[in-house]
Formats: C-alpha cells, structure tokens, sequence
C-alpha cells in the first residue's frame, strides 16, 4: 500500500520532505531545550551533541561515497554535499573564493535557519555549524578547518563559512 503511494511522489520531493521533517524535528527538540534550559546552556550542549554527532557521520558519508579530504576544496565540497543531502534541495550556497588552500562557501537559503523563523525561536538561538563543521573536518584530516565568519543566526543576510588547509 505505501509503495504504491511512494511511487507517485517524485524522488526529489520525497528528499525536501525528508529533509524538512529532520530539520523540524530537530528544531522542535531545540525549542523545547530552549525552554528548559535557556539560550546559554542550549548552546553548550548542542554544540557539543552536533559536534560528536557529526565526526561520524562525516566519517561514514566520506567513506560511503569515496570522497577525500585532503584540501580546502575537498573540506567545503564535502560540507556542502553533506549539508545539501541533510537539509534538502533548496540549500542554497555560492562558492565565493576557490584555491587549494582556502575555500570561502557562503550559504545563502538555510533550511536549518528558515526552521528555526518558523518556530519562532530565531531571536533565542545561536546554532553550531561553524562548531561541529571544523571538528567533523578535524577529526577526519587535523590540517583541515572550518570557520564559521558570517552567520545568519547573528544577524548577517547569509551564513559564510571559510574552509582552510593548514600545512
């Protein structure tokens, strides 16, 4: 029965309904932690939830699609096809700056944050891309880092996200 009804829904809106059921349910359990425990302590443990959470499943999408992660390129390509898959199609983001060593990504429609208006908690919360992006890269190849430099969260147009080799 459920298969039937699945093949009548086209492959890329069954992702952007994935994608924004994970991204809602995720912010749902976010504004009830914000409620419990305030801004402050939300961003500690969130922080530190995504950042463990997020050096394996870097890890196990690196290896599942054979991708490397030996530059800033391949950091900021491995971040965004990550970040695309999870958050769905409309994950907007421009590639500002390119070379070997340096990559500047600038996201520019984060479902993420457009969940986070839609619960009404954008003025409370401070997420934890920049925080959990360079310990994911970190973990996979130690020379490799990402700095979150502009973020929408803060109050910028757009989140902006540098991806650095340091030999």
């Amino acid at each position: 029965m459920a298969e039937a009804i699945l093949e009548n829904i086209p492959v890329e809106k069954r992702w952007e309904m994935a994608a924004r059921s994970f991204s809602g349910g995720c912010m749902g359990y976010i504004q009830v932690l914000l409620g419990i425990v305030g801004k402050e302590k939300l961003a500690e443990i969130e922080s530190k939830m995504w950042i463990e959470g997020m050096k394996m499943s870097f890890l196990n999408f690196m290896e599942e699609f054979k991708m490397p992660a030996e530059d800033a390129v391949d950091a900021a390509n491995l971040t965004a096809v990550f970040a695309i898959l999870a958050l769905g199609p409309e994950c907007g983001i421009e590639r500002i700056e390119e070379s070997r060593n340096r990559v500047v990504d600038r996201y520019t429609n984060c479902p993420w944050w457009e969940s986070a208006k839609q619960f009404g908690i954008a003025d409370k919360y401070e997420c934890s891309c920049g925080d959990w992006s360079d310990a994911a890269l970190k973990a996979i190849n130690p020379k490799l880092t990402a700095t979150l430099t502009k973020s929408q969260a803060r109050g910028d147009p757009y989140c902006e996200c540098v991806y650095e080799l340091k030999e």
